[in-house]
């Protein structure tokens, strides 16, 4: 799919987000050796608090799971903000909101699969790539932890809206 800078996956990114080609892209990667300047990360295109909520009113989230995606969210986000102060380059962003939108369509069938299809057409392909598998999500070693692992453990600490723990 491409070369990974700081776990953001630079050649998914939308040509507009940073006025470049992807080819052009490919080449200042490789240039960089997987290794892309860090600010790289914020000019990919995350879905904001805003946008979920709003998000929430069109697809008639019921209150009960959208206390359980904020408290995803809140929980993934310190986890990965821990993580990052001992040596970790996740994209915070992106753990914010995808954790904060991954139960969006949990009224549906498969919503896993809904909410990323929704997501993806709405251009946020990373947050879709997080909530097509955080049912069925494998995580990784400790050592390649990235910002699915962050999320899919939140939501397995999280019960509802409460912060359950390890059990």
């Amino acid at each position: 799919r491409g070369v990974k800078c700081y776990n953001l996956d630079i050649l998914s990114v939308d040509k507009n987000a940073f006025g470049l080609s992807r080819s052009v892209l490919w080449f200042v990667c490789r240039k960089y050796q997987g290794k892309c300047p860090e600010r790289w990360s914020s000019m990919a295109k995350r879905i904001s608090q805003k946008e979920c909520e709003a998000l929430f009113l069109q697809c008639a989230t019921p209150e009960h799971v959208i206390g359980h995606c904020r408290e995803v969210s809140r929980v993934a986000v310190k986890i990965g903000e821990k993580l990052n102060e001992h040596g970790f380059r996740l994209d915070i962003g992106l753990i914010r909101g995808a954790g904060l939108c991954h139960d969006v369509l949990r009224v549906e069938d498969k919503h896993w699969e809904a909410g990323a299809d929704l997501l993806e057409h709405l251009g946020y392909q990373d947050e879709a790539d997080i909530v097509r598998v955080h049912m069925t999500y494998d995580f990784h070693d400790f050592s390649h932890l990235n910002e699915t692992d962050i999320v899919c453990l939140a939501d397995r600490l999280v019960m509802e809206n409460h912060y359950v723990g390890l059990d």
